[in-house]
Parts: C-alpha cells; structure tokens; sequence
C-alpha cells in the first residue's frame, strides 16, 4: 500500500511538524502552501540566477580578512571554508495539530554540504555555553520539573501558555544580531582576547547570504531557516533578550501579575495572579513591540500544565 502511494505523484508523504505523525498530503495543496510562503516578500525574495558563488566569495573574502588580522587561524578558515557548495532545497512540516485539513507548513531547510553548513556548526559550538546564563528558560523536562516541584497557587491563580507565531522566519537580522552581541557581552565565560564581534559578524554573513531552492530559486531576507544547528540556539537567545525588554520595564504595568515565567524556544509558560481580562490586555501588550514579535495566548486554568520539553 504505502509503495503504491509513493509512486503516486499528485501526494506528497512526509512527517508531520509534531507528535511523530505521518501525513499523506495532496500534492496540489502543498505547492500552494510553499508557494504562499516563498511568495511573500517580507520573508523571501525570488532570485532569477543562483547566487551561491557570490555568497561564497563574500564569505571567502571576510574569513581572510579576519585572518590577516589575526582574529582566526589558518586551521579555522580552513574548517570554515567550503570549497564546492551543495544547493540548499526548502521543504515544508505540514502543522496539522493547527489544520487538518489545510495544515500551515513549517518551512525547514535541508543544507547539508551547503555553503553555510560549516558556519553553522561553528557558531553552534561557541554559542551553546551561552545558554545555561540565560535566566527564564527551561532546559528539559528535569528543569521544568524542578520549577514545578515546590511550587505554590492560589485558588484563583492561573496557569497559561503562550506560542511565538513563526518565530524562526519573524527574527529581524538587526534584532536578532543585537540580541547575540548582548549576551556576548554579558557572558564572562570566553578566554581573554576571544573576540565576540567576529562571531556577530560571522552570523550576519551566514544569515544574509542564504539562498534555497523549491522549484526556482529564493534568498531569504528575514528570519533563519530550521535546519540549521546553530538556529534553536539563536532563536532562544534572541526570545529571552526581548523578553528582558518587554517585563523588565518601568512601563510594564502587568509585572506585579506574572508569578513565574519560563520559555523553552517559541513557547512560554506563566503562572498569573491576575483575572482573565486582566490577562488579554497583557497579551495586546506584548504584541504592540517593535520586532514584529506576535504572541498567542492557547491555554489557562488552575489544573493546566504544558508538554515538557526534551533536547
């Protein structure tokens, strides 16, 4: 049966975003879903020629450059350079757990080999002690447990979750960048003379000059792509710094509410003081910031617990 239906070609069968599922999708209905996604300008740009190689010289050029300065070795620019680049080719998680019957898609991109790939895993190996620093995220499921195992509410106390919507492909470069030279500059965990600006620098190039293929070819504009290992890191530092921003502010007038806050990613857990109203015109606050960040508010009550996370 299933080899039959691999060998139809208007389905599509492919994992779902969550919960281990297997979705059999018609073809014509997932060509729309990426068209909508790669047709929005905001996010990606159509490209008539391929511009990997030019990507690849510019990057090329600031590896060097950090190499006569002294920056980085000659063994790093080695493991840093690509000699022949692989495409990168974007396909798409349909979220049937939001629409079953016409599921949104998660773009990921699949970027093995790719010019960008070894960039990546660099900056993937110098930003992860970053995340241990970072205050108000859960970690696993032990670290969740932990905050809950001593934990005491009121009756009329709530507990609620709220999702990021797109978080990966809504990050501003300029936020997000700023967000990582933050944290850089607050962690005290680097040798001396480590300089954190090349890392900045580096992510700028890897996030600027990217381009992907479904069909023709696109260079995203706006957010990074899931696929890349260094992205869920990126994306928690970016998540926790605005939410430093947007509560730790005297113009905050919901801080006396909030009990507990903890974020794993692009989704958040809180413990509320305050009534249900009181708690709508909080989330229309964290909604009116200067990211484009948009908050949903998906659950609350007493009893409720959110799904715990694993790496």
């Amino acid at each position: 049966m299933l080899h039959q239906l691999t060998a139809e070609q208007d389905l599509v069968i492919l994992p779902a975003d969550k919960h281990g599922a297997i979705v059999i999708m018609d073809w014509a209905k997932y060509l729309a879903e990426a068209e909508r996604q790669l047709g929005d300008a905001q996010f990606y740009m159509y490209m008539p020629l391929d511009l990997t190689l030019q990507f690849k010289k510019e990057i090329d050029s600031f590896l060097n450059l950090a190499l006569e300065e002294g920056i980085i070795n000659k063994k790093t620019v080695y493991h840093l350079t690509v000699s022949d680049p692989h495409s990168q080719y974007l396909y798409l998680l349909p979220k049937i757990h939001k629409d079953l019957s016409n599921p949104p898609g998660r773009p990921i991109v699949s970027g093995r080999s790719s010019l960008t790939a070894s960039l990546s895993a660099f900056l993937t190996k110098y930003l992860q002690p970053l995340l241990p620093l970072v205050q108000a995220r859960i970690q696993d499921t032990t670290s969740f447990l932990q905050i809950i195992e001593n934990m005491q509410l009121e009756p009329d106390w709530l507990m609620c979750t709220l999702d990021v919507s797109s978080l990966y492909t809504n990050i501003p470069h300029w936020a997000g960048l700023a967000a990582l030279q933050f944290w850089l500059d607050q962690a005290n965990i680097y040798p001396p003379g480590f300089n954190s600006f090349f890392l900045v620098c580096l992510t700028e190039h890897m996030l600027t000059r990217n381009v992907y293929f479904f069909g023709k070819c696109f260079w995203q504009v706006k957010g990074t792509a899931m696929g890349a290992s260094f992205a869920p890191i990126y994306a928690d530092l970016f998540m926790v710094y605005i939410e430093q921003l947007i509560y730790d502010t005297s113009h905050n007038l919901y801080l006396g509410e909030i009990d507990i806050w903890q974020c794993y990613l692009d989704d958040c857990w809180m413990v509320w003081r305050g009534d249900t109203i009181f708690l709508q015109e909080f989330v229309e606050y964290l909604n009116q910031n200067k990211w484009g960040i948009q908050f949903t508010l998906y659950s609350q009550g007493l009893h409720y617990f959110p799904r715990c996370y694993y790496h």
